[in-house]
């Protein structure tokens, strides 16, 4: 298990032990009847999903994902009170089946699936696949002074450090073609605004980046990112797959389009 591994669990036991997190994060909007303001810190961390580091579970895709979105108050607060009595934070998986189920169906089977079509690899169970969340609070909203990107910008050491850092060296454990490469579910302008963000706060080098061309819908795009001037980010492809239109905002595409991607990396 790398330190990624071992920093996310503590984060989410302190979680537990105490209501620690963003006091300027917020989950949803202020109710117009009650006046509440629901933040983000009431709800559980979720940093990542599926394969959790152990080298006898065989890793084939790992997966950037922006955050959780909205949370559940009545199953990812602490009013849940076996989620506030957990050990470790893989126990939350068993505790929020809706949500692992999700991470099965939305990320590692729409990955795998292609895995096996296009390179014959044994792919699509979610222990063979990572998801890691660049920002691990839930939040309702992306822009303003509720959504997430004013916690990237606020936070981008932390970011770049224990989960853009963690997806990137976990994705150098990948048996098979998608070895030092991280699907990232985001657009290209949303990946240009963190990279960014990484060069001039932490004067991390620009990547050069490169449309893929024919796919087959032409509603699907996806952008191959390399970072050549950062020796350990030295190798590593990472690949923002996006929609103009035609499939749900967090969904991947169509698996005829997902076959066209993988069939080129």
């Amino acid at each position: 298990m790398s330190n990624h591994f071992e920093y996310w669990n503590s984060f989410v036991l302190n979680w537990v032990l105490n209501p620690i997190g963003p006091d300027n994060l917020y989950n949803t909007e202020q109710d117009p009847k009650t006046g509440i303001i629901d933040l983000s810190k009431d709800y559980v961390p979720e940093p990542w999903w599926g394969n959790c580091g152990n080298n006898d579970t065989p890793l084939y895709s790992v997966c950037l994902n922006l955050n959780p979105g909205k949370g559940d108050p009545g199953l990812q607060t602490r009013s849940n009170r076996r989620l506030v009595a957990i050990k470790q934070y893989p126990d939350v998986f068993q505790l929020l089946p809706a949500t692992d189920n999700w991470h099965a169906t939305k990320r590692a089977q729409p990955i795998g699936d292609a895995l096996r079509a296009e390179k014959n690899i044994p792919a699509g169970p979610l222990k063979n696949h990572l998801s890691v969340e660049l920002i691990p609070w839930h939040t309702e909203h992306a822009t303003g002074p509720l959504g997430y990107w004013s916690y990237v910008k606020n936070n981008i050491e932390d970011v770049y450090n224990h989960s853009f850092m963690f997806a990137a060296e976990e994705a150098e454990r990948i048996e098979g073609p998608l070895k030092k490469t991280v699907i990232m579910r985001f657009s290209e302008s949303a990946a240009n605004r963190i990279f960014k963000l990484f060069n001039q706060r932490l004067l991390v080098s620009p990547p050069s980046s490169t449309q893929m061309s024919g796919l087959s819908n032409p509603n699907v795009h996806a952008t191959v990112f390399k970072f050549h001037n950062e020796p350990n980010l030295s190798g590593h492809r990472f690949v923002a797959i996006w929609r103009s239109k035609g499939f749900g905002l967090n969904n991947f595409p169509d698996q005829e389009s997902m076959k066209d991607i993988i069939r080129q990396l």
